[in-house]
């Protein structure tokens, strides 16, 4: 993964610190994670948070644990960066 400056090191992203409405959705900015083994980094270009989610949010459902926490599943993006794949044992 490419890791020029500073600014490529951060990145912006929607949690909530408290169950509610959409009032409680807080853009923070944050470190950019690096993807450990089998994952991928994805630079995300939309993201929504579907029904499903906004019972999480509201705490209706309490799937995650308690906050705070990031929804948004349902996203569209690119691959920004890959991690080594672990290897295949038969």
């Amino acid at each position: 993964m490419h890791m020029g400056n500073e600014a490529n090191r951060r990145m912006r992203m929607a949690t909530q610190f408290t169950y509610g409405n959409p009032d409680v959705l807080t853009v923070v900015e944050t470190d950019r994670p690096s993807p450990q083994a089998g994952e991928v980094l994805i630079q995300v270009a939309a993201a929504s948070v579907n029904h499903g989610e906004t019972k999480i949010r509201a705490g209706l459902i309490p799937q995650i644990g308690p906050p705070p926490f990031t929804l948004g599943s349902d996203l569209a993006g690119i691959v920004a960066a890959t991690a080594p794949w672990m290897p295949v044992r038969n």
